[in-house]
């Protein structure tokens, strides 16, 4: 792999905006079964790179999207953390490194100006969309809960350490 804690990278980041469909998969039709990552493999000079898309399912998916908020619980329900893809990759890395990498991760987020970001993201919103400033205020307050970032981080820990 050309940077294998960029899955580290991926997994955290799907915690923090919510992502839930980074491992279903067809569970849903094949319990115990979840092999859809939404993750690319691509070639770099004779290694795999790993690149993330699909994030349709940001901030608790349809069926949440409406109803999320800072307070609910992370769990690794539709998430990569859940996945056996993920925790057959973790053997192969060093502990100290992915603690280091979440940790790093964890202090760019209280680092990172959301609501400058979230802002230019709803300037780009057709008007015909129904976007208002309620929904706009929610995303900022579910990414920016130091709470809920500690949470993050501690259970990216958790989940990552055997």
């Amino acid at each position: 792999f050309l940077n294998p804690l960029d899955l580290i990278r991926i997994a955290t980041f799907d915690l923090w905006i919510g992502n839930n469909d980074r491992g279903k998969g067809n569970a849903e039709y094949t319990p115990g079964i979840s092999n859809n990552y939404n993750l690319l493999k691509s070639d770099a000079n004779g290694r795999i790179k790993i690149v993330a898309f699909d994030h349709g399912f940001a901030f608790e998916g349809a069926k949440g999207f409406r109803i999320f908020n800072e307070h609910f619980p992370i769990t690794t329900h539709g998430k990569l953390f859940g996945t056996q893809f993920y925790t057959d990759f973790l053997p192969y890395l060093e502990q100290s490194l992915l603690i280091d990498t979440i940790h790093k991760f964890y202090l760019r987020l209280l680092n990172l100006d959301v609501p400058s970001i979230v802002g230019k993201c709803f300037e780009e919103v057709p008007k015909g969309w129904i976007c208002n400033q309620r929904i706009k205020d929610r995303m900022i307050a579910y990414l920016t809960n130091k709470k809920r970032l500690e949470e993050i981080r501690e259970f990216a820990i958790k989940n990552t350490i055997s």
